[in-house]
């Protein structure tokens, strides 16, 4: 019997990083937040933007938080805080843009098959299969084929543990139950 390997992953609130597609790069890639925000007034209406720099070439993106709004309508705290780059006001705002996909995953790789503990920051709620599927860097129907036991579609916990099964060999078996030469599913001509 082989001993399982036993691995820790802490979940954490990350409202920071926003994925969303580069017209330099032409493709989706990860934007980090630059802690600034930029205003616009035309007239009696405003737009705020905040400014997210794409990891892989640095160019900047500009994500819209007010788009013509009145100025009269727009929270005295709210437009003090744009103007003045304050991260209370805007870190908030970036959770809100990010959503559901406000958390990273850090701590040791799986190599193959074992036991993940996580580590589940307060006050933060993230279905379990999509922490595991950014921890194990594949997608959620992996997923729930590499962990059958787990209660994927609830709220990971803290403390909580989730075994999970080594990745599946690449090779597709034919239906006659012979696994074909150098992985091909094509049956001999």
């Amino acid at each position: 019997m082989s001993a399982l390997h036993l691995v820790h992953w802490s979940v954490h609130l990350d409202s920071s990083v926003l994925n969303r597609r580069c017209p330099r790069c032409d493709l989706v890639r990860a934007h980090t937040f630059s802690g600034r925000a930029r205003l616009n007034a035309n007239g009696r209406h405003l737009d705020a933007w905040l400014l997210y720099t794409c990891a892989h070439c640095s160019r900047t993106a500009k994500v819209p938080v007010l788009e013509r709004a009145p100025v009269r309508s727009v929270d005295r705290a709210l437009l003090l805080g744009l103007e003045s780059n304050d991260p209370a006001v805007l870190g908030p705002l970036c959770a809100r843009l990010v959503g559901g996909d406000a958390f990273s995953v850090r701590g040791d790789d799986l190599p193959s098959g074992g036991v993940v503990v996580l580590h589940v920051a307060a006050g933060l709620s993230v279905r379990l299969d999509r922490v595991l599927a950014r921890g194990l860097g594949c997608s959620r129907a992996e997923v729930s084929r590499r962990c059958p036991d787990a209660p994927l579609r609830r709220s990971a916990a803290d403390g909580q543990r989730v075994r999970v099964l080594p990745r599946a060999c690449n090779e597709t078996t034919r239906s006659d139950g012979v696994v074909p030469a150098y992985g091909t599913s094509r049956s001999p001509r």
